[in-house]
């Protein structure tokens, strides 16, 4: 119908405009009941839909001072597969009544007895034009789309005419209202629309302003009068029966479209305004109205009518200040034009910048297809794969097209649409082109390129087996021989080279950086670069593992296959694998660390990139085992037994799926103003790492990868889910502090010999305390690692 037509026409409007502006999208949806006002989106396990006069719901308050309802609830849309659970709330809370006109059945509960209107909230900001501050133009507006109740002779009901004293009597004792009564409700606040419209029209032509009715009035009346004074761009749309027993209400509708089409209003533009400035005002707003809530007493005093009403603004000043936060960020291709201006030093610090919200950037790559030469008589195994599935009655979904920002899969009940990606990267994209594409930016974030602070950067990688993933990340085996920057390098190595230009660009910056490789497998965590040793996840950061340093690009090939010749796969007898590669069977993530200090500033400050290498997700049956519970599993893992491949594609799946989880809660913490704390119960090493950095420590990015391979279309389907999910994370996003390098090596050097003091008091075996013994150690070893590179940094 109309509504989810219109939410998705805003959608498609401003994907169009993603690199230039930023925008949240929200939907409420008020019922309009016997005088009352109601929200439809709170759950209300009381309502058996409108067999009493609302009792079991809690009323809304409509503004007397701008007719606008408070206190509702404003839910995010983040794609149209958010709006149909909606719209299902809303119907199913929306109180309806049996009448003759329209009898309960098993899919109608009857005719609705009640107003509702549903609202949109976009609030947008354009950075490609910049304000005076140098920030980008801020607008918020609103489209309602209001369901009348409809109108009908009170008989019609099935019920007996009241008179208006009647109805009147039993709102006021809170007696339930008869469905007749209800028509006589309904009809007068539709007689009352109709002669504001005409009251409104007159005041205009008249030249004066319009105000809405206060006195004797419904909360529905003062609601939709107050859009008559030009606020809003007014239209209609009356529906008719062509059955001959609805002449009276067709008489009737029509007389009702002729007054309303006579509304003639001078209609007022919503203004766009400096974001900063909207932050400012918008600040200032909830400190004074925090400042009155605090003076005001729930009870017992005067000034206590006010409680609610100023507990309920707090509450919305607060959203909206967080809303605003989040799009007065940049989008990540106009990060590095509206930050890149040249940094002013002031008493040789760098300025820090605010924390902000931050949306993670995902990004698809699809694999080319692989298949036989012209003049082959065999198949290759993708050929042979596509020939199977091409002929089986089962194949669920497929890879069907895309675009530059959108994944079409099609199946048995036609064809999926994912627009998460910031980019679609097609299969005839080089290595260089698809570098380009994604990373700069972040890696300007962690080098502190053109910005006034450093990020860490956490990015990960996802694909299932086979689907190119491996060549993104690192390249093709044979560029790996080479020490030289080659075509076919992938993600990693080209990071590590981005890095070393863009440091050596700067004489007066004296730099160290480190990598590391750290493997999570079945649960534990083990260091790629000393012999698979196990290392502990500490504060949710592993501590005790190789850091290994770079001094130029040319060290990045050892490292990786170093890392590489370490990590758990599984030999190549997996239906996903082909005959000439391994799957790995585990996760792992490479770790870059920059020292950085600004020789004539003498500013210190250190960041991370980290790039996650997961393990694909996969059905356990195209592993070629047999498939396990989840206690066997558990219990196998306890014994220390051998687990088996179809075990480990669960142990996978499962971890992923505890990720996705991890991303819905964080943002939900973050957008309603909370800390997020990660699981700390029940969390393997590899989640409780991931999901730290889901508290705004890190920039976000994500590739995934895709085949065009028909017999993967569940693996590409996950995918694509999968890809939803990380794409709606939204954190606030903290820079890394900056200091002065010798204060700096003083608290690391006060430290270290606080850890030795501990360390000497902590026997090794035979007490409590010796538990923390292995701990001290790595805490110890990790300072004195810290120290020697401040040291050195110094020393330059």
């Amino acid at each position: 119908g109309i509504f989810p037509r219109v939410v998705h026409e805003v959608f498609d409007i401003m994907h169009e405009r993603k690199s230039t502006h930023q925008f949240i999208l929200t939907v409420s949806a008020i019922e309009f009941y016997l005088g009352k006002c109601y929200d439809l989106l709170v759950d209300d396990d009381g309502n058996d839909n409108g067999n009493d006069n609302g009792q079991s719901k809690d009323p809304i308050v409509i503004d007397c001072d701008d007719f606008e309802p408070r206190g509702h609830v404003k839910t995010r849309l983040e794609s149209m597969d958010d709006i149909m659970p909606v719209l299902a709330k809303i119907q199913e809370n929306r109180t309806v009544r049996a009448t003759r006109m329209n009898a309960k059945t098993d899919d109608c509960g009857g005719s609705s007895r009640s107003h509702c209107a549903l609202i949109l909230t976009l609030f947008q900001v354009d950075h490609s034009s910049p304000s005076s501050s140098g920030r980008g133009k801020y607008v918020k507006t609103t489209f309602t789309l209001v369901n009348f109740a409809g109108a009908a002779r009170p008989d019609k009901t099935g019920k007996d005419r009241c008179s208006g004293m009647e109805v009147m009597m039993d709102l006021r004792a809170n007696r339930v209202v008869k469905t007749g009564a209800q028509a006589f409700v309904i009809n007068w606040e539709l007689f009352e629309i109709g002669t504001a419209v005409i009251k409104a029209t007159k005041d205009h032509q008249l030249g004066r302003k319009y105000i809405p009715p206060r006195q004797g009035v419904s909360p529905f009346l003062q609601f939709v009068a107050s859009c008559m004074n030009g606020s809003a761009l007014t239209g209609m749309l009356v529906t008719v029966s062509q059955s001959n027993r609805c002449g009276w209400e067709t008489w009737f509708t029509m007389k009702y479209g002729t007054d309303l089409s006579k509304l003639r209003v001078p209609v007022k533009p919503q203004v766009s305004v400096d974001i900063k400035e909207a932050l400012r005002i918008t600040e200032r707003d909830l400190q004074i109205v925090s400042e009155l809530l605090e003076k005001t007493p729930e009870v017992g005093a005067p000034s206590s009518k006010y409680y609610i009403g100023r507990k309920i603004l707090s509450k919305e000043l607060k959203e909206r200040l967080i809303f605003l936060e989040e799009v007065a960020v940049p989008p990540p291709i106009l990060q590095d034009i509206s930050l890149s201006s040249p940094t002013v030093l002031l008493d040789g610090k760098r300025p820090m910048k605010k924390s902000k919200p931050h949306t993670s950037s995902v990004y698809v790559r699809i694999k080319p297809k692989v298949s036989s030469p012209k003049n082959s008589t065999q198949y290759s195994e993708e050929d042979e794969m596509e020939i199977k599935h091409s002929n089986s009655k089962t194949c669920v979904k497929r890879l069907s097209g895309w675009t530059d920002d959108c994944i079409y899969l099609t199946g048995n009940h036609g064809t999926e649409e994912y627009d998460f990606p910031r980019q679609v990267i097609g299969p005839d994209v080089s290595q260089q082109e698809a570098y380009t594409h994604m990373l700069p930016n972040f890696v300007d974030s962690f080098t502190m390129e053109g910005y006034e602070a450093a990020y860490n950067v956490l990015f990960f990688a996802y694909g299932r087996a086979e689907s190119g993933k491996r060549y993104t990340i690192f390249g093709s085996p044979l560029s790996l021989t080479q020490s030289e920057l080659h075509p076919q390098w992938g993600i990693f190595p080209r990071v590590v080279n981005h890095v070393f230009q863009t440091m050596d660009r700067r004489p007066n910056t004296k730099y160290i950086l480190t990598a590391s490789a750290i493997e999570f497998y079945l649960g534990g965590c083990y260091d790629l670069l000393a012999d698979n040793n196990r290392i502990i996840i500490e504060n949710f950061e592993p501590t005790g593992h190789s850091k290994e340093r770079l001094n130029s690009y040319h060290d990045v090939v050892p490292f990786l296959t170093k890392a590489y010749e370490n990590r758990s796969v599984q030999a190549a007898t997996t239906q996903m694998s082909s005959n000439t590669e391994d799957s790995s069977r585990s996760h792992c993530a490479l770790i870059l660390t920059l020292l950085q200090l600004d020789s004539s500033s003498h500013q210190y400050t250190k960041s991370t990139f980290t790039l996650v290498d997961f393990a694909g997700a996969e059905t356990p049956e195209k592993t070629g085992k047999k498939r396990r519970n989840g206690s066997e599993i558990m219990t196998d893992l306890i014994a220390g037994k051998e687990i088996q491949d179809g075990a480990q594609g669960y142990v996978i799946n499962w971890e992923l799926f505890e990720i996705g989880t991890a991303v819905i809660q964080a943002t939900e913490q973050h957008r309603l103003g909370n800390k997020y704390l990660p699981p700390r119960q029940l969390a393997s090493p590899f989640l409780q790492f991931l999901a730290s950095c889901l508290d705004g420590s890190a920039l976000l990015g994500m590739v995934v990868t895709i085949s065009q391979v028909m017999g993967n279309g569940w693996e590409t389907w996950f995918t694509m889910k999968y890809g939803t999910e990380l794409s709606k994370l939204r954190a606030p996003i903290r820079t890394q502090s900056i200091m002065d390098v010798k204060a700096a090596l003083d608290n690391a050097g006060m430290e270290l010999a606080q850890a030795n003091e501990a360390l000497k008091k902590t026997p090794e075996t035979g007490s409590p305390s010796s538990k923390y013994y292995s701990l001290r150690v790595i805490n110890v070893k990790e300072l004195e690692q810290s120290v020697i590179y401040l040291q050195e940094l110094v020393a330059i």
